[in-house]
């Protein structure tokens, strides 16, 4: 029996790089946040980048105006959705503290990696369309070009496969549609 393996390389933070004053901001935003579930510290700093507050990674699996009607299993029209084990993966590869610099997905036939991958694309890529500079926030410059990857073994496998299910998925999510439709 296959399973399958996601191996996930990581980056950490390192505090030494932390200011007192960021610090500081920081513990006011987890005080905000444990008394009353809301932070206006943190509203505030995501209004510096981002015209609107990007999705959290369980928002955009779950909510339909990002991926949900994609990601759901819906067993009456032959939907297997997002398994449960890819999801749990994503959510801690791209939730909160989830560093995750390369992401390689392996496993059998029909076990859900270009799914679960494509998902992951799309999500960072939703992320970039929040953002009011995305070349900036990247640290690049305005003539460049941002670049969203399908690597697999062979031009047919991605042409075929996980890029022809990303269009569709663009084309079924309200957001998508929204920001570049």
């Amino acid at each position: 029996q296959t399973c399958a393996l996601p191996i996930l390389i990581t980056g950490g933070i390192d505090m030494s790089d932390v200011s007192p004053e960021q610090f500081q901001i920081f513990s006011q935003i987890l005080q905000e946040l444990r008394d009353s579930g809301n932070s206006q510290v943190l509203d505030k700093l995501y209004e510096v980048d981002y015209e609107r507050r990007p999705p959290t990674i369980q928002e955009f699996i779950e909510d339909d105006y990002y991926m949900g009607s994609i990601c759901r299993h819906i067993p009456e029209v032959n939907q297997l959705g997002l398994f449960p084990k890819w999801r749990e993966m994503l959510c801690e590869a791209l939730g909160p503290g989830g560093n995750v610099q390369q992401m390689i997905l392996s496993g059998g036939i029909g076990l859900g990696k270009s799914f679960a991958g494509s998902i992951a694309v799309l999500y960072k890529a939703a992320h970039a369309l929040c953002l009011r500079e995305p070349l900036l926030f990247y640290g690049l410059n305005k003539t460049s070009t941002l670049v969203f990857s399908f690597f697999s073994v062979t031009h047919k496998q991605v042409k075929g496969g996980t890029f022809s299910d990303c269009a569709k998925m663009l084309a079924e999510s309200p957001f998508f549609r929204e920001r570049i439709g």
